[in-house]
This record gives C-alpha cells, structure tokens and sequence, in this order.
C-alpha cells in the first residue's frame, strides 16, 4: 500500500524535524515506514543520506545522494550535503564542485557558500575563499537586515 501524495509530504517533514531536533532514532524509525511506502522518492532517500551524515557514515551518505542526484539532479539539498561529506572524507575538488552546483541551484542557502568557502580555503584557494565567505557574510547581513522587527508583545511578561 503506498502512501498518499499529502501523507508522504508529511512524514518526510516530520523526520526532517527529527533530524532538526537531533531525534536520531525517531528519524530512522519514520524514515523506514517512508521507505517501505516509498522505496525510490528522492526525498526519503535523502534523508537516508542525512542520517549516514549525522552518523559519520560518508562512504553511506555519499553513496545515497549519488543515488538521490541520479533520480533528481536538481535537488540542491543532496548536492549540499554530498559537498559536506566530500569535504569531511578529504575529497575537496568534489566538495567545491558539488556546493558550487548548490548555490547555482539555490542561491539562498548561504551555509553552502560558507561551506565552499571553507573548501577553497582546504584548497589554498585563498582569493575564492574569501569572495565566497565575503558573499555569504553579506548575505546573511542582507537577511537579517531584511528580517521583519516583532511589533509590541502583547503577552504579560511582569516587567516595565
């Protein structure tokens, strides 16, 4: 029996969340059921590919986010974490070739361009480093100085 479009979502979510929330076991727990339902979605396969990460497992992870990118080869979230692994197993060409592809993909994910940052630097790539991390210190400044102020609380906090 497979899983409905809107119950899958929802399952993949709240295992993101556990993985969020370092909730290691529920993840690998929900991401099975998804599995079982799901055997090829990208998404349940990435997060198989999270949890070998968080596991220090990379040979693992590397493994299933080729797996992932060869189903969805957009999918900058695989390309993030498979630069991450890259970069922790000593590989750093591959890691600057897979969170460069990151930030094409998605521009906003500015830890992928820290993270590529830290890749050039591993490469003595000094001047890249630095436009790279430049870029994402800018970016976050950008967000942060974009980022809606909290108007008054209206909740009784018991002080002046």
């Amino acid at each position: 029996m497979s899983l409905s479009k809107n119950d899958l979502l929802l399952r993949i979510s709240l295992a993101d969340l556990y993985l969020t929330e370092g909730r290691l076991e529920d993840a690998e727990k929900l991401t099975q059921e998804i599995l079982e339902k799901a055997p090829d979605d990208p998404r349940g396969l990435t997060l198989v590919g999270r949890i070998s990460f968080i596991k220090q497992d990379y040979p693992g992870a590397i493994g299933k986010f080729l797996e992932v990118l060869n189903k969805d080869p957009s999918s900058a979230i695989a390309h993030y974490f498979l630069g991450l692994c890259y970069m922790n197993a000593g590989q750093n060409k591959l890691a600057i070739r897979d969170l460069t592809k990151t930030v094409e993909l998605d521009s906003k994910l500015y830890l992928a361009k820290v993270a590529l940052g830290r890749a050039y630097i591993m490469e003595r790539e000094g001047k890249l480093a630095e436009e790279t991390l430049k870029e994402a210190v800018a970016q976050k400044r950008g967000r942060l100085a974009s980022a809606p102020t909290p108007g008054p609380s209206t909740k009784d906090t018991g002080s002046l």
